[in-house]
């Protein structure tokens, strides 16, 4: 049975913005975070990455959800809120009797680096993986040609109640050639995800997933251009940018394979064979992220068709 589809939207409201900028937590932590420089980057930290919804902004970072933001303030996992303020004062085995020296977080801003470090662990393989694209890629440095624009786009209708996170249908990445002013949705997998690959009588899943987003993204396509139109627009009130609005969609979704070394070269152009014959446009690359633009222009260029 086939997902029903939602309207797709990405708005912010420009009170919603101005509320966000004036948040310390935004300010003095989030912000800079997003903004790490490349030699930052070098020296190992992260960055995050923000991306609107309707009527909310989610940043991510290395793999998960780090916090969300909408008319009711921040808000994250209680998972990552596990952590104490005091971690520094104590031996890295305590004893039953030292638990009443444990000093909860008590705010976001103070517990902001356990609460990075307890996301980053949680965060799944290719979660980890799209968190070097984007950290690499994201649109909010510089003026790159081609950025991330998105991560997770959904068409799917059901809610978090009818659908569990690995069922509902979530697109990985939205690529965008500023240039081109060119959309493109990418489905990633690990090469080791048993999902891109079958006996050789039958489908791999992966097949019926991917065709399915591109039957979701054509009956949108109006709707979702305009969707990031409004995007592109909150994020540039946001942060000062000045993004151009989207103007067309590569109307393939792509599928990237990823991390996997040289011996594994063979398996893999076999794998995107077997895939292509079942009406797949694939991409591949050993290790995220790529060097340079160079590759996600090649990406873009293989992706030939847009609508």
């Amino acid at each position: 049975m086939r997902a029903p589809i939602r309207r797709f939207d990405r708005y912010l409201p420009d009170k919603l913005i101005g509320r966000l900028q004036a948040e310390p937590l935004f300010k003095e932590q989030l912000r800079p975070d997003i903004a790490r420089s490349a030699c930052e980057m070098r020296a190992g930290a992260r960055r995050v990455f923000p991306a609107i919804r309707e009527d909310r902004v989610d940043f991510y970072y290395r793999g998960g959800k780090l916090f969300s933001y909408d008319d009711t303030g921040f808000r994250t996992n209680l998972k990552y809120t596990a952590s104490f303020a005091n971690v520094h004062e104590l031996r890295p085995e305590i004893h039953e009797s030292d638990l009443v020296k444990l000093v909860p977080i008590r705010d976001f801003r103070s517990g902001y680096g356990s609460i990075k470090s307890l996301c980053a662990l949680y965060a799944g393989d290719e979660a980890r993986g799209m968190a070097e694209l984007y950290g690499r890629h994201s649109f909010a440095i510089g003026k790159a040609r081609f950025v991330v624009l998105d991560l997770e786009a959904s068409f799917d209708a059901r809610t978090r109640d009818d659908a569990t996170e690995d069922v509902q249908d979530r697109i990985d990445v939205v690529l965008f050639d500023t240039e081109t002013r060119t959309l493109m949705f990418v489905e990633a997998k690990r090469y080791v995800n048993p999902a891109i690959r079958a006996a050789e009588t039958s489908v791999p899943p992966v097949v019926t997933q991917v065709l399915r987003y591109k039957d979701q993204l054509a009956a949108q396509r109006e709707n979702v251009l305009g969707a990031y139109g409004r995007y592109v627009l909150g994020m540039n009130k946001l942060f000062g940018l000045s993004l151009p609005e989207p103007v067309s969609i590569v109307s393939d979704v792509p599928l990237l394979i990823f991390g996997y070394d040289g011996v594994q070269e063979g398996s893999v152009t076999k794998c995107k064979r077997e895939l292509t014959r079942h009406g797949l446009r694939c991409l591949s690359i050993g290790k995220l992220p790529p060097n340079d633009a160079a590759t996600l222009a090649a990406w873009f260029a293989r992706a030939v068709t847009v609508s």
